[in-house]
């Protein structure tokens, strides 16, 4: 069985740009306008350019770890 923490840390999870912007201690738009530059791309969970846009975590953590360097 897998437990909750399991699924938390599973390379698919996806992380909104408020959990992305808390991480980073910024404001939303300067996440976004960061991964944007960064060449990491959302997923639009509606389909549409204004819906619901969420980020792969194990593209956020690649990213973080390219900055870090």
């Amino acid at each position: 069985m897998v437990s909750k923490d399991d699924k938390q840390s599973s390379p698919s999870r996806l992380l909104g740009l408020t959990e992305i912007a808390g991480r980073w201690s910024t404001s939303r738009t300067t996440a976004q306008r960061a991964l944007d530059q960064g060449g990491v791309r959302p997923l639009f969970l509606t389909g549409k350019k204004r819906g619901i846009r969420r980020y792969r975590e194990s593209d956020v953590l690649a990213f973080e770890r390219a900055r870090q360097t």
